[in-house]
């Protein structure tokens, strides 16, 4: 025989209390219907007590499992957790850009930044090491101003080398580009123009892996953050203003300030000033951590950062091993913040920022240039005669396509190298059309010259002429008056003529 429940307790009174029609549902009903009155028997009476008590038990239970549902966790909390998982399992590609004279101290930088002798110092540059392999090398060359730099055939060269680190449990693939020879030449107008190519072409090269049917080994080429070694100094060389300039609109640019151990405080101060008024009246794009850090304005102020790069390690000024730079005067350590910044750097660019930097890339940085491109191919195909309904509904790999043969023209002619030999070569013709008009105008004086010392022979010439001619009616005139003595006065006569044809000879 089955147990009598509460709810089954509630539905026998209120089908044996009302009709059919208007039955209570037990959990709902909170008042009596209008048909209940108080001619109802004191037997009923009870039944609806126990009805009432039913009901208030039911309703009780309902709302204790309601409350216990809503004490069940929704487990979102463990996004974060999730998504490091996928990053450990997957891992995390970071590719950074040094830019800066040689002898700024990139290398060991790079050694530093990453507490191990990553890079070597001499020997054979920028090969992987002791991570990596041949096929993870990439070069680009660049040659400089041949006439400026005769006696030596000298090559600027972007070079990359990859690591692959690991900390507990995720692993990171670094990419660190250098570019050795940079600032080096007597002519350096163009030094950075391989530096921009580079960065271009590494968006140019994900845009075509990233419209590939089969992008599961897509490899992202992208460079996340350019930090810029300035040397030391009282003011920004037009090199540096130049090409921060143009870096700063392919990738998030950090300036630095190399070996602050060569300043003094002041020195530092106003350095840093001389920058930042640059960095602003050049309107130069720095990089800025997005408001959901909490360094960002603290940053900002303090750009640039003045690095000291060692990975030697000394004993500090608190008797503790650190490292740093051993010195007569005492000793200048790498990560105390009262000496540089390297701390905050290495905060900005591996611990806190980083996935900003590569978010900074994607949204900013690559989005500019896709949509750039886009809208290249869209124009291209109007000016050869599709309509905007054949355009939108070309997917994007066919639209660049078909207009590849106009992206690679537009590349060409926008291209900052060829930009810079058109105005070469402008300049040279506009000095070869100077010293040919000078030559012109040189010549056209010598023939001023010439035609007025002929002129001036014709006239002599045409007096001799008048004068000879003066001799001969004279001789004339005394033959006829005196025939019989004509042969002294005729050789008087030709004594004459001789006159005439050798003066002013």
């Amino acid at each position: 025989m089955p147990l009598d429940t509460p709810d089954s307790l509630a539905r026998e009174f209120s089908a044996k209390l009302f009709p059919a029609e208007k039955q209570l549902d037990p959990i709902s009903a909170a008042v009596l219907p209008p048909s209940y009155s108080a001619a109802t028997s004191e037997a009923d009476m009870s039944d609806v007590s126990t009805y009432s008590e039913c009901k208030a038990t039911t309703m009780h239970a309902a709302l204790e499992e309601n409350q216990e549902m809503a004490d069940v966790p929704v487990q979102i909390s463990t996004l974060p957790d999730q998504r490091r998982d996928i990053v450990a399992k997957k891992g995390a590609v970071f590719n950074l850009m040094v830019v800066g004279e040689s002898g700024t101290g990139k290398t060991t930088f790079i050694n530093t930044l990453f507490a191990d002798e990553l890079l070597k110092r001499v020997g054979s540059r920028r090969r992987p090491f002791p991570f990596g392999g041949p096929e993870e090398d990439s070069a680009y060359e660049y040659t400089g101003d041949e006439s400026a730099n005769s006696q030596h055939h000298r090559t600027t060269k972007i070079e990359s080398a990859t690591f692959d680190l690991e900390e507990e449990g995720v692993t990171v693939r670094f990419t660190v580009i250098d570019t050795p020879g940079f600032g080096n030449y007597v002519n350096n107008s163009n030094s950075w123009v391989p530096i921009v190519e580079y960065l271009d072409d590494q968006h140019r090269q994900y845009l075509v892996q990233e419209e590939q049917p089969e992008r599961s080994s897509i490899r992202d080429v992208r460079v996340h953050v350019c930090i810029y070694f300035l040397k030391p100094g009282y003011r920004l060389m037009p090199l540096d203003i130049r090409a921060m300039k143009e870096l700063s609109k392919r990738v998030n640019l950090i300036p630095v300030v190399s070996k602050a151990d060569t300043f003094t405080i002041p020195e530092m101060e106003a350095f840093k000033n001389n920058v930042r008024a640059a960095i602003d009246a050049h309107k130069i794009q720095i990089y800025a951590p997005s408001d959901d850090y909490d360094l960002g304005p603290l940053y900002t102020s303090e750009v640039p950062l003045s690095i000291i790069g060692s990975h030697d390690s000394v004993i500090g000024h608190d008797g503790r091993p650190t490292r740093g730079r051993q010195y007569a005067w005492g000793v200048a350590e790498v990560d105390n913040p009262d000496h540089c910044d390297f701390f905050r750097l290495r905060e900005v660019v591996m611990s806190h920022c980083m996935l900003d930097l590569i978010d900074t890339t994607v949204e900013q940085h690559y989005a500019d240039y896709r949509v750039q491109k886009i809208e290249l191919a869209r124009t291209a195909m109007k000016e050869a005669g599709a309509t905007n309904e054949e355009i939108a509904a070309q997917p994007l790999c066919m639209l660049l396509r078909k207009s590849a043969a106009q992206l690679q023209e537009h590349d060409i002619s926008n291209s900052i190298k060829f930009q810079a030999k058109v105005v070469e070569l402008n300049k040279r013709f506009a000095e070869i059309v100077e010293k040919q008009e000078e030559n012109f105008s040189n010549w056209e004086t010598e023939l001023t010259q010439k035609q007025d010392e002929f002129n001036a022979d014709i006239k002599k010439i045409h007096r001799d002429v008048i004068d000879l001619e003066a001799a001969v009616d004279i001789l004339s005139y005394r033959v006829r008056n005196d025939p019989k003595d004509t042969g002294g006065r005729i050789s008087k006569g030709k004594a004459n003529v001789a006159d005439i044809f050798h003066r002013d000879r």
